[in-house]
């Protein structure tokens, strides 16, 4: 199963932080996460609070504009493909 999730920074306004949801609730899950603006705003993506990003903890992406990144769970932590 696999979902895709917008970021509009311009539309929010400021600075955005999109949170992964709990790695085991999604094993073998994969979100796309596209940014879809140009805004001179922040856009970063992190696991959830305690888990893992490319076995970091606490790993943080920065989407630059109109960038996309996936992440699939492995049922403990998330990876980027």
């Amino acid at each position: 199963a696999s979902q895709v999730v917008l970021i509009d920074a311009a539309v929010a306004g400021g600075d955005v932080m999109a949170s992964l949801p709990a790695a085991d609730s999604k094993p073998g899950q994969q979100i796309k996460v596209k940014r879809v603006d140009t805004s001179a705003h922040v856009v970063r993506l992190a696991p959830a609070a305690g888990e893992f990003l490319e076995g970091l903890a606490d790993q943080i992406v920065v989407l630059d504009d109109r960038a996309a990144v996936t992440c699939v769970s492995d049922g403990t932590k998330w990876w980027i493909i």
